[in-house]
């Protein structure tokens, strides 16, 4: 009989503690994050634009939308940031892209978004899109960063019908090339649709959706040219081709949700990894600069979190600096994740509620190789910024601004506000601190002007990943 007792006890016990497993695997969202490529402040209609994007929109006035979201001025950079939750500088990550031939990734060693997800009880950790950390070697690959599963293209770039670039073609399921065809950005839409209706209402999920789209070449399909033919300049008119079309996915990834019953627990996401690239028909109106600059133009994005269950919904609006790297700290404190260590980010929560106006450190922005470097170190009030003068011999030119009033960056108050600028050139000089000492890791991206391929390099077939 006492056997007896001990084995119900046990059972009692091992039934509670399921129970208990199931009522917290509940508890947390699905997570899909949803990252355009290029997308421009002035590209969206929620932003006066003249590009209609309906989706988006919505995602906006029914959700909180972030003002001031500072992403890195480029893709590689942004993109490390958001998979690991740490400054892409600590990463080597930060100077520059990945370009075809480079041997250079996401290193070992570090706890990214998805690994600590899967401590949590995530067993679907997906990727779907455009990966750019790193292909030359397998320890660079998703699967070797705690995704589940990777269908996408691992360059910057790419041609939208062919996906090819180098003269090949760059579309992959896993480690494998992928036969299938047709336009990028349906290709991962249909692929992030179907893990939706596969996974919806089992244990949790997260779908990272690093969308292509839209990052030039200008490349529209023949029914979203037509739909803005109200635009004269046709280099505008096919940028925005591309909007509309990431538009359509976002709401087609939306209707996923509800259709399967999980909209109101999953937490939405959707930003841009930098600001619109000017000379490819974006706009960044009425903000200064374009993609590859540490002005608002390249850094400032477009965001917006949905998740009703967890009081992200309402059309609330929040105004303070915020970055990127704090996205994946809020994803993984929206989860439950507790253990903090090795995150520069900040769980934006607070923020959103009201409790915090501002976060505890200024939001940096950073990129080019020392000699061409630009930085930022922005306040809810205050944005100082360093250019270095051509060839890095010179002093930096640097400058302040009242960002909360003067967006446009267009008077600089310096002079007049000499302490806070030392304030802020202090926090640069720390972030700069940050970086590995050259040699010292091996993935670490070489400084050198943007290109798909260093002269002379030849792409392998199919960008497939040698094994190791």
């Amino acid at each position: 009989m006492r056997r007896t007792g001990v084995f119900r006890l046990a059972a009692l016990v091992l039934t509670a503690a399921l129970a208990a497993g199931s009522t917290l695997a509940a508890e947390r969202p699905n997570i899909v994050l949803i990252l355009a490529d290029d997308l421009g402040w002035n590209d969206i209609s929620a932003h006066g634009s003249e590009v209609r994007t309906p989706n988006i929109d919505a995602l906006m006035s029914e959700g909180v939308r972030f003002d001031r979201m500072y992403a890195m001025p480029l893709c590689t950079p942004t993109r490390a940031g958001l998979v690991s939750g740490q400054w892409p500088i600590r990463l080597g990550l930060n100077r520059s892209v990945i370009w075809g031939g480079s041997d250079a990734g996401l290193p070992d060693g570090i706890d990214t978004l998805p690994e600590r997800l899967a401590r949590i009880g995530y067993e679907r950790r997906s990727i779907v899109g455009k990966w750019h950390l790193g292909h030359v070697r397998r320890a660079y690959h998703p699967l070797n960063h705690g995704f589940t599963d990777f269908y996408g293209m691992y360059n910057g770039r790419h041609d939208f019908f062919t996906q090819i670039v180098g003269d090949e073609r760059d579309w992959h399921r896993d480690y494998e090339p992928s036969p299938d065809t047709g336009y990028t950005t349906e290709l991962i839409t249909g692929e992030v649709v179907r893990i939706i209706r596969s996974e919806a209402g089992r244990r949790p999920f997260f779908i990272y959706v690093p969308h292509f789209s839209v990052h030039q070449p200008n490349q529209p399909r023949q029914q979203d040219w037509d739909a803005n033919a109200h635009i004269e300049s046709r280099q505008r008119r096919a940028h925005a081709g591309l909007v509309t079309n990431l538009d359509e996915s976002v709401g087609l990834i939306r209707k996923a949700l509800e259709e399967t019953g999980v909209s109101e627990t999953t937490l939405l996401i959707f930003m841009s990894d930098n600001g619109g690239a000017l000379d490819y028909g974006a706009s960044n109106d009425p903000l200064r600069g374009t993609k590859g600059q540490v002005f608002e133009g390249g850094t400032r994005v477009p965001a917006a979190f949905y998740w009703p269950a967890g009081g992200m919904s309402g059309g609330r609006v929040v105004e303070a600096a915020v970055s990127h790297v704090d996205v994946t700290a809020t994803i993984l404190a929206a989860a439950g994740v507790t253990q903090t260590d090795g995150l520069d980010g900040e769980d934006l929560r607070p923020i959103v509620e009201g409790v915090r106006k501002e976060r505890g450190a200024p939001v940096i922005s950073f990129i080019g190789s020392p000699a061409r470097e630009q930085a930022a170190a922005i306040t809810n009030e205050w944005k100082y910024v360093e250019v270095a003068a051509e060839g890095g011999a010179a002093p930096p030119r640097a400058a302040l601004y009242r960002i909360s009033e003067d967006p446009g960056e267009r008077t600089d108050v310096l002079a007049e506000e000499r302490e806070i600028a030392a304030r802020l050139a202090a926090a640069l000089q720390a972030y700069r601190a940050l970086e590995p000492r050259p040699g010292t890791l091996r993935s670490a991206l070489e400084p050198r002007e943007f290109g798909q391929n260093p002269p002379g390099d030849k792409a392998p077939k199919d960008w497939r990943i040698p094994q190791e």
